[in-house]
């Protein structure tokens, strides 16, 4: 029974990775074939060292939407 649901999994995840990029954002970073979890940081590190560079005033704000809507 054990090997029936990696089975039935795998086909799953073959079916699954085909669509993948149409339906997941192209700012989802983690758990995407290609994508990093760090990729997020290293955009926001970017965007905070560019704006100390230029001498410019900035703001970066964090937004936890999950805990926004409850």
């Amino acid at each position: 029974m054990h090997d029936l649901y990696k089975i039935v999994g795998k086909l799953l995840s073959n079916r699954l990775r085909q669509v993948m990029p149409s339906i997941i954002s192209a700012n989802q970073t983690a758990f995407i074939s290609g994508r990093q979890i760090l990729d997020g940081f290293m955009m926001e590190n970017g965007v905070v060292h560019s704006v100390k560079k230029s001498g410019q005033h900035g703001f970066v704000m964090k937004v936890d939407f999950l805990k926004a809507f409850d």
